[in-house]
């Protein structure tokens, strides 16, 4: 069993290495931010944009999950037909919203995830409710792009769900069973806060 363990270790790292470069940027993909944009940007002020992004942009990154990974968000390897769209998606973005990309506004820094990991995705974004309510018209869009943000994430939850039930079509029995804890697992941190240690990995 350890041996068995320890080659698939190894053949995963093998399979990061051969994926390095050729996968999705982890933050975003140009031909999302375009619709997004489009969709939200001209009609909201920058920080309801900027929310509404980071909702869509979670929610519909294209995700896998092969054979042998027991969690799932691996964002998908890039396709040729979508790198052809990609050229046309950031002209739309550089002429029509030049300061959207901001350098270093995204990048760089640790998250505080106590919260989310203590009460999940629903119980805080009730807290924000709460707080937009209460709140003043200068603090309510902030708080309304978090409940966006958030609402991204548990969206990337579920989508990381249905990818790994769509592999379980094919797959044999034994990995249908790992399959069905990483469906389990996702679908309950799309919602609540994590119930294991594998949860909390899998939230992470």
């Amino acid at each position: 069993m350890k041996t068995r363990s320890t080659d698939r270790i190894k053949t995963l790292r093998q399979r990061v290495m051969n994926r390095k470069g050729k996968c999705l940027f982890w933050h975003g993909d140009p031909r999302i931010s375009a619709v997004s944009l489009e969709t939200t940007g001209k009609n909201v002020s920058g920080q309801i944009c900027r929310g509404c992004h980071t909702r869509d942009m979670l929610s519909q990154i294209p995700l896998d999950i092969d054979d042998l990974e027991l969690l799932a968000g691996r964002l998908a390897q890039d396709r040729p037909e979508w790198q052809v769209e990609r050229p046309d998606a950031e002209a739309f973005i550089a002429e029509n919203y030049p300061d959207f990309y901001v350098p270093g506004r995204n990048r760089h820094c640790e998250l505080d995830l106590s919260q989310l990991f203590a009460q999940g995705i629903n119980a805080l974004h009730a807290e924000i409710e709460t707080r937009l309510k209460q709140s003043d018209e200068k603090h309510a869009e902030t708080y309304l792009s978090f409940q966006y943000a958030l609402e991204g994430l548990s969206l990337f939850a579920e989508n990381a769900a249905k990818t790994a039930k769509n592999a379980r079509q094919t797959a044999s029995k034994l990995r249908q069973a790992e399959l069905d804890e990483i469906i389990d697992s996702c679908r309950h941190i799309a919602h609540h806060p994590p119930r294991s240690f594998r949860d909390a990995l899998q939230l992470l």
